[in-house]
């Protein structure tokens, strides 16, 4: 099972630094809200067991608890947002009100503090969802924070495209992750930020990125994310799943050589010469359960249908 991680988008965009494993507790923490739960709604508990089993480590129990103590000192800085009805221009949030743990259960005990957890639930708009394993094998800080910030962007596309291009300043990425002096050369920044972000998004994420340095003048000024989303495996158990396959085999073939896809008389765009049309769990734009729920795809050349 795939658990959940949604978070409004003003937390995705705030500006803080955790390290590895005080994410990787958050993470863990987001996992477990649900919506039903009203006793303890901050309240989060993690078994050292399970910490290792969700990111295939063999992590020290102290070391979890460290993590802990130094995510209650954190503060996370977020911009223009709306909670309850009110529009804030910005503020400063501690995630954790408290941290206890129990050395012979090898478990710790998170609250998170009740000005973070509007940002987690009851979200109806303006929010992003994906899921733990996504991030699971990532050992960059900076991985999981652009696989946020990109999977935001590809969650305010149309639903009909397969492409999603994200532009960010590269000073304002510098700001959202804290770095002050920090990697201050392009190449520092570009080795230690952004080629570790892209390599491992590309290896353990459900997203395929591109990336492309814009200059200005002659420094590079921001930074442009090509995303497409990978196929999933499908394993066809009936007639009508083989000839989905069939379908979707047509459609990869009319992409290659330029042709227009038109599904349920909606043109998918976005599309360059590749095939990335997400075929699994990971995303909106789900071309193999569209066309399954009964959706019509046409293939045209010109104006000529094929």
């Amino acid at each position: 099972m795939n658990k959940q991680i949604v978070k409004h988008n003003a937390a995705i965009k705030a500006s803080y630094r955790l390290t590895l494993d005080e994410q990787r507790l958050m993470m863990l923490c987001i996992s477990q809200v649900r919506r039903d739960n009203t006793t303890n709604p901050r309240r989060f508990t993690i078994r050292h067991q399970d910490y290792c089993k969700e990111f295939g480590t063999s992590y020290a129990y102290k070391n979890m608890k460290e993590a802990a103590q130094r995510l209650q000192q954190r503060i996370i800085k977020v911009g223009k947002t709306e909670i309850d009805g009110v529009v804030y221009d910005g503020g400063a949030i501690n995630v954790l009100s408290r941290q206890m743990w129990q050395e012979g259960e090898g478990e710790i005990m998170l609250d998170f503090s009740e000005f973070f957890m509007p940002y987690l639930e009851r979200l109806s708009a303006d929010f992003t969802r994906f899921g733990l394993k996504d991030i699971a094998q990532m050992t960059s800080i900076y991985s999981i924070r652009i696989y946020e910030l990109l999977k935001m962007a590809d969650g305010q596309q149309k639903s009909n495209q397969l492409k999603t291009i994200y532009e960010i300043k590269k000073q304002d990425m510098r700001d959202m992750f804290e770095l002050g002096t920090k990697y201050k050369a392009h190449k520092d920044f570009r080795k230690r930020v952004i080629d570790i972000a892209v390599r491992e998004i590309n290896q353990f994420s459900p997203l395929n990125v591109e990336l492309e340095q814009i200059k200005k003048g002659r420094l590079i000024h921001a930074f442009k994310f090509t995303v497409t989303r990978k196929s999933a495996d499908i394993k066809p158990k009936s007639k009508a799943e083989k000839r989905i396959l069939k379908e979707l085999e047509a459609i990869k073939r009319a992409f290659k050589i330029g042709h227009v896809v038109k599904v349920n008389g909606n043109e998918i765009t976005g599309l360059s010469g590749d095939y990335s049309a997400d075929f699994g769990e990971f995303g909106r734009h789900n071309l193999y359960n569209e066309l399954k729920a009964g959706a019509t795809f046409k293939i045209e050349q010109k104006n000529r249908l094929l």
